[in-house]
């Protein structure tokens, strides 16, 4: 009986252990441009707005805080790929379970995708 039990708490850590992990960048990805500025209509065409999350009450507790960050970042850039987008200007980044816990247990971001002739 013991034995089973402890088979079972080493499955759930390991599956919390696995999601725990950043999400990683796809191929082409690393070349979104995130801005803080919103671009120039004349530069860039409007594709659409997007939002992602990272963390969460689970995993967030398993994850550094850069990991978190570094995860919703290459979620946000993923995303813009797939919408054919080349620049994400971040509207708001917020982490909406800063009351739980002292560190970052989540991370939000909503952005807007352009596709930009720089």
């Amino acid at each position: 009986m013991k034995r089973l039990k402890i088979k079972h708490i080493l499955g759930v850590a390991y599956l919390l252990m696995l999601s725990a992990c950043a999400t990683s960048l796809e191929e082409g990805a690393e070349d979104i441009l995130m801005v803080n500025i919103k671009p120039s209509e004349k530069l860039c065409e409007f594709l659409g707005q997007i939002s992602v999350s990272e963390g969460g009450m689970v995993s967030g507790d398993f994850m550094r805080d850069s990991k978190i960050k570094e995860g919703a970042n290459n979620q946000l850039k993923n995303r813009a790929l797939k919408m054919g987008g080349n620049t994400v200007f971040i509207e708001s980044r917020f982490n909406d379970l800063k009351h739980l816990s002292s560190q970052k247990l989540n991370e939000t971001l909503i952005g807007y995708v352009y596709l930009c002739n720089f």
